[in-house]
């Protein structure tokens, strides 16, 4: 699923001009904010249920979620970006519904550990997305034709999906759901506040590059993140299976779940040293066979990225870890903290230095972040941490 992400913005990059690649990875870092309310935290709150649920707690059918939330949430914010003339988000703003729809679905095959469905899901999903995508790009060449492709295919593959979701997410969707929304909100409330915080240290950047900026810079600087994203992106699958199988454990038998915690955690730091040291040799080499000469422009951004790697791959573990405990309400404290500091740091340094200033702020705001769940961490085990 990342893959064919990153395959798409390689082609974007290559086939648009900057300043249209720009406008494309603004709309969609727009789109993605957006999404934060659309998901309001459900997709982590049913991957954590579904791979063990709470006591007195139930989850709905995904149907009624998508009636009472999913769809109002995604009119709002369509009625939104037609009012104010931001025609350029309405594409995205549909895109993004059905990427958290098909967030939804993959959290409960994912907490149930039915990876093979799930990549099977993901996968369909964002093969649908990128050829619409691709296609219609290439008829329009321009940002406008690769979003609406985007769109295009999230609606076509979410007809298809409706089939996937019998009796997905707690109970069968024929059966009655009593909980109100407002209990459900108050139990993903945690999970919202989390994903608000990251993503604002993780997509503002772009959003300031493009005011104290221009599209060229935000294109420069979005062609190395992208890089930095496709690591992530190709980590998440074991970063899900590592939480699939630690929440149980974690729940059963607790003193026996440090040396899993322990051996991901180094294991995630020498994956990251690695590529860090292949990112110092061939930076130049990387970017001009992907992006081609124009993009060299971004090879200090990459560079900065991929020492926040160190910390942004450890960091994958703590806040799995972290959730899996239910102690995500001090991940909220740090990545509130952490979301303030990236906000301040970048409205010096991107007026400063630009492209490099934003990444120099990522790996800032990726030490300060590993800091913090550190110590959120020693209290999952209290004492015992320390004898381990």
């Amino acid at each position: 699923m990342g893959a064919l992400a990153f395959g798409l913005n390689v082609f974007l990059a290559r086939f648009l001009f900057p300043s249209e690649f720009g406008r494309y990875q603004f709309a969609i870092t727009c789109g993605a904010l957006a999404a934060l309310i659309q998901d309001a935290g459900f997709r982590t709150l049913i991957f954590r249920e579904e791979a063990g649920a709470s006591r007195g707690f139930s989850l709905p059918p995904l149907s009624w979620l998508f009636w009472r939330h999913l769809l109002p949430t995604t009119a709002f914010f369509c009625f939104l970006a037609l009012v104010f003339g931001y025609t350029l988000l309405l594409p995205s703003t549909i895109y993004f519904a059905f990427f958290v729809w098909c967030s939804w679905i993959s959290s409960c095959l994912k907490g149930r550990r039915c990876f093979l469905e799930e990549s099977g899901s993901s996968t369909s999903f964002r093969l649908t997305t990128v050829l619409c995508g691709l296609s219609l790009a290439s008829r329009f060449s321009s940002a406008n034709g690769a979003l609406w492709g985007l769109a295009l295919g999230g609606v076509l593959w979410g007809l298809v999906s409706w089939k996937m979701i019998s009796g997905l997410c707690g109970r069968t969707n024929s059966s009655p759901f009593r909980v109100s929304l407002r209990k459900l909100y108050a139990a993903s409330l945690s999970f919202l506040l989390i994903d608000l915080f990251t993503t604002i240290y993780f997509r503002m950047d772009i959003v300031m590059l493009n005011y104290f900026r221009s599209s060229e810079e935000v294109a420069y600087y979005a062609a190395s993140y992208r890089l930095f994203e496709a690591v992530i992106f190709a980590s998440t699958p074991l970063m899900h299976i590592y939480f699939a199988y630690f929440r149980p454990l974690f729940l059963a038998r607790e003193k026996e779940s440090r040396p899993m915690f322990f051996f991901s955690l180094a294991a995630a730091l020498f994956i990251a040293a690695g590529l860090l040291f292949v990112a110092i040799l061939g930076r130049e080499k990387i970017l001009t066979w992907l992006y081609g000469m124009d993009y060299l422009r971004a090879k200090d951004s990459f560079v900065w990225l991929m020492f926040a790697l160190l910390f942004a791959l450890p960091n994958y573990i703590l806040t799995q870890t972290v959730i899996a405990s239910a102690k995500e309400r001090l991940y909220v404290w740090a990545a509130a903290g952490t979301a303030l500091f990236n906000f301040v740091a970048n409205c010096f340094l991107i007026p400063l230095k630009g492209g490099p200033g934003a990444a120099i702020t990522t790996f800032l705001s990726e030490a300060l972040l590993f800091f913090c769940l550190l110590i959120c961490g020693r209290t999952i085990w209290g004492r015992k941490w320390q004898k381990s």
